[in-house]
């Protein structure tokens, strides 16, 4: 991603499927909630494209805690 600062869909979606986790079970979350969620599927991923943009959201995400 050129910019990462600059939001695009998919890290919003990326945001949105992590927190419809926690919405759908009815529990409250943070933002560590968030990037742990994320970082666990980042995970199971293959080196990628894919990987950067959750790198990129993740990175988005812990900016905000601090």
């Amino acid at each position: 991603m050129a910019d990462e600062r600059c939001l695009t869909t998919d890290l919003y979606a990326l945001i949105g499927s992590a927190a419809g986790e926690f919405i759908a079970d009815d529990r409250a979350f943070g933002i560590h909630d968030l990037i742990l969620t994320l970082h666990t599927r980042q995970s199971g991923l293959k080196e990628g494209e894919c990987r950067q943009l959750y790198d990129s959201v993740i990175r988005l995400l812990a900016g905000l805690m601090h």
